[in-house]
C-alpha cells in the first residue's frame, strides 16, 4: 500500500488534502502532481504583493508564512520530529478529525483557479481543469475524447460533436 502523507501546519492547527488538489497521497505522487506544489506556493509566499509576478491578495495567500510546516505520513513514529506544546506528536498528526485541525484545501484551491484561470472538478480525488486541456471517458466501449471550451462554466466539446455543460464541478465527474 505504501505511506500517505499530508501537509500540516503546526503553528495554525490547519492542513491540506492532497485529493483535494488533484494528487495522490504518496510522497512519489504528491512530487508529481502540480496541485501541491502550487498550495505550498499559495500558503508560503511572502502575503504582501511586491513586484510583478507576484499573487494577488487573498487571505490565504500568504497564510504559512513563516510557520513550522511538515508533511507527515500515517507511518510516522512520536520521535520523528518534535511540536510544540500541546500539539500532538507526528504519529498522532495524520488522524486530522482527531487533531481538531482545519482543512484550508478549499480555499488554497479558489486562488489557484484565480492565478491559473482553471477549475478544480469531481469530488474526493479532484481534476484541475484549464482552457484547451484534452480529456477523456468511455461510453457504451468506446472511449470518446473531449476538449475544454471552457472553465466557467466548464464546458467540454466531444469528439461526437456533443457539448457538455457542468453546472456544479463538486459533483462526481464521468471523465478523466
Amino acid at each position: 500500500m505504501g505511506q500517505y502523507h499530508i501537509w500540516v501546519n503546526l503553528n495554525k492547527r490547519e492542513y491540506i488534502d492532497p485529493h483535494k488538489l488533484g494528487s495522490g497521497l504518496k510522497a512519489w505522487e504528491q512530487m508529481a502532481n502540480p496541485g501541491i506544489g502550487r498550495a505550498l506556493v499559495v500558503l508560503m509566499t511572502c502575503p504582501e504583493p511586491r513586484g510583478g509576478g507576484d499573487l494577488e491578495e487573498h487571505e490565504y495567500v500568504g497564510r504559512w508564512h513563516g510557520d513550522h510546516v511538515v508533511m507527515v505520513g500515517d507511518y510516522a513514529e512520536a520521535d520523528d520530529f518534535q511540536t510544540p506544546n500541546g500539539v500532538p506528536k507526528p504519529n498522532e498528526l495524520y488522524d486530522t478529525e482527531a487533531t481538531g485541525f482545519t482543512d484550508v484545501t478549499d480555499g488554497v484551491c479558489a486562488v489557484i483557479e484565480d492565478e491559473m484561470a482553471g477549475r478544480f472538478v469531481g469530488d474526493g480525488w479532484r481534476r484541475f481543469l484549464t482552457k484547451e486541456d484534452v480529456v477523456t471517458k468511455h461510453r457504451g466501449g468506446e472511449q470518446m475524447t473531449g476538449i475544454v471550451t471552457s472553465v466557467e462554466p466548464i464546458t467540454i466539446q466531444w469528439s461526437d460533436g456533443k457539448k457538455q455543460t457542468i453546472k456544479d464541478a463538486s459533483k462526481k465527474i464521468d471523465f478523466f
